[in-house]
């Protein structure tokens, strides 16, 4: 699915019509957070972290454009990094309510012993 958005972010020329794209995965992502689909969100921060670099016009204009959605999508990508065994993403676990699904390549065999 990563492959996919980032496909989906460089197909376009101009670094205006790129941000609009990003918006658009962010606000897919929302729900996707919401619905505590931790696998189908990793798949998008990680193709548009792939789709970027943090110098570019793409960025830029995300961030001026739409700060509140660059806050919330960097605050994902600091969920899924492996800082301290995936501290957050632990933690996130386990304050899910309700069904999850959780990115299986993040967990480790020992958080897939504990029932959330």
């Amino acid at each position: 699915m990563s492959f996919r958005v980032v496909s989906l972010i460089l197909c376009h020329d101009r670094p205006k019509h790129r941000a609009r794209q990003i918006e658009k995965f962010i606000d897919i992502a929302q729900r996707l957070r919401g619905l505590n689909n931790y696998s189908a969100l990793r798949a998008f921060v990680a193709g548009i972290n792939n789709s970027t670099f943090p110098t570019d016009a793409t960025t830029e204009l995300f961030k001026t454009k739409a700060p509140d959605m660059f806050k919330t999508f960097q605050s994902w990508d600091i969920l899924f990094q492996a800082i301290r065994s995936h501290r957050a993403y632990r933690m996130a676990l386990k304050s899910s309510k309700g069904a999850c699904i959780p990115a299986l390549c993040v967990s480790g065999s020992s958080l897939l012993l504990h029932e959330y």
